[in-house]
């Protein structure tokens, strides 16, 4: 799944066919390996991030090397292309139309804790090179590892469960003989049960563990003399709201139906 997720990444993103289930040693594949691993170089530089964020400002987040690599990638897609938007509607076309324009945007919903009811300021932001490799590179880092992880994860709760993974299969050779065999994303979004197995996934394991939230302001946890003051970060996990029985009845159980759309669930 990993490799099938660097190769949509690839076309979608880069307008790149690169087939790596057939190649696991292409130049995507070998990227998206280092980006996941962690040296200790890596570790350090997160660790500063914390303790020393003056020093951390002044360093690199990812190791060189990757960087290099990104941003040799990005631009030789866009050298190709003679920074001109063309007909493949990817990830680099869209930056590419972003780069001719000057975006601007109001800040209206800024400061409004403070009562402010208008904000005349606007930021404008230039779309140069270095912006849009930084933009490429999230899109490639934040959808590789995550959509690889809940597919994987997906198909191993539907191995498990093979009376879910056939009702599963009904439902995508109903919907795909209705659309004369053509997989679209109208016909995906008519896959209600294969959404329900997603979303079921996502709850049983999910690919974030834990969530990073700053107390903005003093909170005392009712029923206890446990307090917080703002300035304090909170983890909180992710897979511990998900299998609770205050949320989810019988959690640790794999029920796709849960998220049909007439079934409530409750709110976190």
């Amino acid at each position: 799944m990993a490799r099938y997720s660097t190769d949509v990444i690839g076309v979608s993103g880069f307008g790149v066919d690169c087939d790596h289930l057939k190649d696991p040693s292409s130049q995507y594949i070998q990227l998206a390996k280092r980006m996941l691993s962690s040296t200790a170089r890596d570790g350090l530089v997160a660790f500063m991030k914390w303790t020393s964020p003056m020093l951390y400002n002044s360093t690199n987040y990812w190791h060189i090397e990757v960087e290099r690599e990104i941003v040799s990638l990005v631009k030789s897609c866009m050298q190709e292309r003679c920074y001109k938007p063309s007909s493949r509607r990817d990830f680099i076309d869209l930056l590419l139309e972003l780069k001719e324009d000057v975006m601007a945007e109001a800040a209206d919903e800024l400061l409004k804790e403070e009562n402010v009811n208008e904000i005349t300021e606007r930021v404008e932001l230039k779309m140069d090179e270095l912006l849009m490799v930084a933009q490429a590179f999230m899109f490639f880092a934040a959808g590789f590892e995550t959509t690889a992880s809940v597919t994987g994860f997906v198909l191993y709760q539907l191995a498990l469960h093979p009376e879910k993974q056939t009702r599963c299969q009904q439902e995508i050779d109903e919907v795909l003989a209705r659309h004369q065999g053509q997989l679209s994303y109208k016909a995906v979004k008519e896959m209600k049960y294969l959404q329900m197995c997603f979303k079921e996934s996502l709850r049983l394991l999910p690919p974030t563990g834990f969530l990073i939230r700053k107390c903005v302001k003093p909170y005392k946890f009712p029923g206890t003399e446990v307090s917080i003051h703002p300035g304090v970060y909170v983890l909180i996990s992710v897979q511990g709201m998900h299998n609770d029985e205050l949320y989810f009845e019988a959690p640790r159980q794999f029920r796709p139906e849960r998220f049909d759309e007439g079934c409530h669930i409750p709110n976190v």
